[in-house]
Formats: structure tokens, sequence, C-alpha cells
């Protein structure tokens, strides 16, 4: 089973404004390396999520690199159950993506390496999988870019976290 690039990688393109030398909208706002602001994404989602570590993108013309080693634990409630899902990552992975309008896609991957455990504590019971880290390749989420920031939102519809309504990743440019 792979841990899937849930708001890892993924997103659609919204309010991107100038930043010096960077350009408004589209491609060019997304260029350079941009590491993942865990307490204002904690903030963002309304969860009581503790996360360490390192998660890093780097946007090139056409692929993306993420660099994740991270630990996280995160309670929410997931179908009217209170749970909590802990989550540990080490992996890197390189993704080509496209801009369409206000998309960014996310397409075929080119590599990747690394593993990850998910456990899920949820109504009594417990279940831990581990996982090869591998992006999901044909991934669309929202993304707004302004200054040095860059917001990535998803709704996951086929992982462990699928309970979750929204995720908002906000990152800070390097």
């Amino acid at each position: 089973m792979a841990i899937a690039a849930m708001g890892l990688i993924g997103g659609s393109v919204t309010g991107c404004t100038s930043n010096g030398s960077q350009s408004t909208g589209g491609r060019s706002c997304l260029l350079g390396t941009w590491d993942l602001d865990f307490v204002a994404s904690a903030e963002a989602n309304s969860t009581a999520d503790t996360t360490t570590g390192n998660h890093t993108i780097i946007f090139d013309d056409d692929t993306v690199i993420v660099q994740v080693d991270v630990s996280s634990s995160v309670k929410t409630v997931v179908e009217g159950v209170e749970a909590t899902v802990d989550q540990s990552i080490k992996g890197s992975a390189e993704q080509r993506y496209s801009v369409h309008g206000s998309e960014l896609n996310y397409g075929e991957v080119v590599w990747t390496k690394g593993s990850g455990t998910t456990t899920v504590a949820k109504g009594g019971e417990t279940t831990t999988d581990e996982q090869d880290f591998t992006p999901t390749p044909d991934t669309t989420v929202e993304m707004g870019c302004e200054s040095d920031k860059l917001i990535l939102t998803n709704t996951p519809e086929s992982d462990v976290t699928a309970g979750i309504a929204t995720v908002e990743q906000i990152f800070t440019r390097r």
C-alpha cells in the first residue's frame, strides 16, 4: 500500500501576486523552494496537530520534488467519532506537473523513494499500515500563491484521512 500524497504535492492556481522578481500568476509563481509551516497549517485546519520535521517542495519548469521527513499526530473527528491519526514519513519523489487555468495538476511520477507508517485510533480500534512513499499521479488541488506564501488545499478522497473534510498546507518561500 502506498502513502497517498495527500497535500504533499498537488493543486490549482489562484491569487498569485507580485514578489519582486516573481511574476504574477501561473507557473512562474510556483518556481522555487518552499518549506511547510507546520504551525500555520495546523491553525488553518483548526486541528490539534503536532508535526515535527521537514517538508520541502521544489518547483522547476515542469517537475516538482518533494522531500519529507516528518512525524505528525492529528486529533480530529471522522464519521462523527473522535480519532487520532499518527503518521511518520521519510521519503522524496519527483513528479511532473502542469498548470491549466486555475488548476495545478500532478502527473507522472518520475522517481520515488522512502516509506512511512500510519496509525489510526478511532472508536476504540487501532489500525497501523506501513507503506511505500509514493505520490499519487493525476491529482489536482487548489493552490494560492502570494508573495512568499504558497497554500495548497486538498480534499482527500481515498486515503486513510478521507474523513477530514479539507486539508490546507501553508508553505513559505525559502
